[in-house]
């Protein structure tokens, strides 16, 4: 089992038996890439709406830089938690909303988006 099915799995066990999709929808709808093969773990709308409808632990950011040159690729590739990018403003502005309690330390530590991006290098 990878990484992302054991995430939809403990998002999906959070839920009441009637906010379950069945776990291949969970699968499909709750990831922006569906290949459950890839080691992507950004989450599509509905996917955030889930993991807060079960109460799954979360850490906000702001994140002005997340549309830069090969950022997002970066997060696809290297963050290894699941994470929401939320557009919070008519200028693109964003919040990376991370689901893992050690990535949200670590960039709270760094205090900045830029030491943070270059911190996922080394992972």
């Amino acid at each position: 089992m990878n990484h992302k099915h054991t995430i939809t799995q403990d998002i999906w066990n959070r839920l009441a038996d009637h906010e379950r999709p069945a776990m291949d929808q969970a699968l499909m709808l709750w990831w922006r890439d569906v290949r459950v093969d890839h080691k992507g773990l950004r989450l599509s709308d509905k996917g955030h709406q889930a993991c807060e409808l079960a109460g799954y632990p979360s850490w906000s950011y702001e994140s002005p830089n997340v549309w830069g040159p090969g950022t997002l690729l970066r997060l696809n590739q290297k963050l290894p938690c699941a994470y929401y990018i939320k557009v919070t403003g008519a200028n693109s502005n964003a919040k990376l909303i991370l689901y893992g309690s050690e990535i949200a330390m670590m960039y709270s530590l760094l205090g900045d988006w830029d030491r943070f991006v270059a911190y996922l290098d080394t992972l």
